[in-house]
């Protein structure tokens, strides 16, 4: 890598010519460009750009994380409360967080504003397989919490009471 960045402050300080530059105030004034200010410059952005590219071929055969975001709008209706809906989606968390195919996941709610309607969850997952295979286990680990299917009906039920709409996308690392 060094003689690399070596060979490319040769070329570099190669091309840099000498200026004779006119001043009409002052008659002709012969100026070096200061080259080691130059050079320095040149070297560190040459070992940014050629860095960057080394450790992106590097990593050239990982692929990119798949982050599902979901996002929920959350009205509380008449006969509910956000301590209940905290509380059942605290619930459904504990219930789901031993996931061995999920890699990470953050629970976001809307701050700061007026409307603070906006639940998100983002998952990620090591590829699309490994997020079909998510929901799969996620469905197993929900039935072995609530193994009968009426109440886990109910409970999804009134889960939805509280989400007017909801929208979401799945999404990948830049590289």
């Amino acid at each position: 890598m060094i003689d690399i960045l070596r060979e490319w402050r040769k070329v570099l300080m190669a091309a840099l010519p000498k200026f004779d530059l006119k001043s009409p105030r002052k008659g002709k004034i012969t100026m070096k460009i200061n080259r080691t200010l130059l050079q320095v410059t040149l070297l560190t952005i040459s070992a940014l750009f050629l860095s960057s590219n080394a450790i992106a071929q590097d990593d050239s055969d990982a692929q990119p994380s798949i982050f599902l975001v979901v996002t929920n709008y959350v009205v509380v209706p008449d006969d509910g409360s956000m301590e209940e809906l905290l509380e059942m989606l605290a619930e459904n968390r504990e219930a789901t967080e031993n996931n061995p195919k999920v890699l990470s996941r953050v629970f976001l709610r809307h701050y700061f504003t007026g409307d603070s309607r906006e639940f998100v969850t983002i998952t990620e997952y090591e590829s699309l397989a490994a997020m079909e295979e998510a929901f799969e286990i996620t469905q197993e680990l929900i039935e072995a919490r609530w193994p009968d299917e009426d109440e886990r009906d109910a409970r999804d039920s009134k889960i939805g009471t509280y989400i007017s709409r909801h929208s979401d996308g799945i999404f990948s690392n830049l590289q």
